[in-house]
C-alpha cells in the first residue's frame, strides 16, 4: 500500500431531481446533457417558465428533448461567455432559487466556485457527476493544477515528479490533492494504469 489514498473528502453526488424553489437554474456541460434532459422530462411544480438552462458545449450536441422543452435555454461554446451568462443569472436570481448541475467533475467545480463567489448557499446546489472519472488535480509541492487526469499516478508538468492523486478534494481550489511518490515505489506502473 502506498500513500493513504483511502482517506476521502470526495464530494458526494446524486441524481438530479426537482426541489422547492422560485427559480430553477439548470446547468450542464456536454457530458451532463443526458442528466438534464432526464430532469427536464419530469414535471417541475413551478412550471417551465421558472426554469433557466445554461449549457457549455456545442450547439449541434443539443438533442431534440432539450430543444423541445419550453424552458429558457442558452448554449455557450466557450467558457468565458458561459461563465459570464451564468454569473449574471445567479446575480439576479431570487433568494429562493435552486441550482442543478450535471457534468464532469472539473465542470462541477467551476460552477460550484461561481455559485460560491455569488454567495449562493452550498445546500441550494444539486450536482450529478457525468462523463469520465477524470479529475482536476493540484501538485501539493509546486501548486500546479492539471485538468483531466484520468489515472491514479501522473507526472507533474512543472516539477516533473511522479504524483499520486489522493481522494482528498479541496473545495477552495476545486481540485484533488496529488502528492509525490518515491521514484523507487514498486506500485508506480500499476498506479499509472489505475483509472480514477
Amino acid at each position: 500500500m502506498t500513500i493513504g489514498i483511502e482517506s476521502s473528502s470526495k464530494p458526494a453526488y446524486g441524481q438530479l431531481a426537482w426541489g422547492p424553489a422560485q427559480r430553477h437554474i439548470v446547468v450542464s456541460d456536454e457530458a451532463g446533457l443526458v442528466a438534464i434532459e432526464r430532469l427536464l422530462a419530469t414535471a417541475c411544480a413551478t412550471g417551465d417558465e421558472s426554469i433557466r438552462v445554461y449549457v457549455l458545449g456545442r450547439e449541434h450536441r443539443i438533442g431534440s428533448p432539450l430543444r423541445a422543452s419550453t424552458a429558457s435555454l442558452e448554449v455557450h461554446a466557450e467558457g468565458p461567455g458561459f461563465s459570464s451568462a451564468l454569473s449574471a443569472c445567479m446575480d439576479t436570481a431570487p433568494a429562493a432559487s435552486r441550482l442543478y448541475v450535471a457534468g464532469s467533475e472539473s465542470f462541477l467545480s467551476l460552477v460550484r466556485r461561481l455559485a460560491s463567489d455569488r454567495g449562493l448557499a452550498a445546500d441550494t446546489m444539486l450536482a450529478e457527476l457525468a462523463g469520465s472519472g477524470a479529475r482536476r488535480a493540484q501538485c501539493v509541492h509546486c501548486k500546479t493544477v492539471s485538468d483531466d487526469i484520468a489515472y491514479r499516478a501522473f507526472d507533474c508538468a512543472r516539477c516533473h515528479v511522479t504524483l499520486i492523486v489522493r481522494d482528498h478534494y479541496s473545495r477552495r481550489i476545486g481540485a484533488y490533492q496529488a502528492v509525490v511518490l518515491h521514484p523507487s515505489d514498486p506500485n508506480i506502473p500499476a498506479l499509472r494504469q489505475e483509472l480514477l
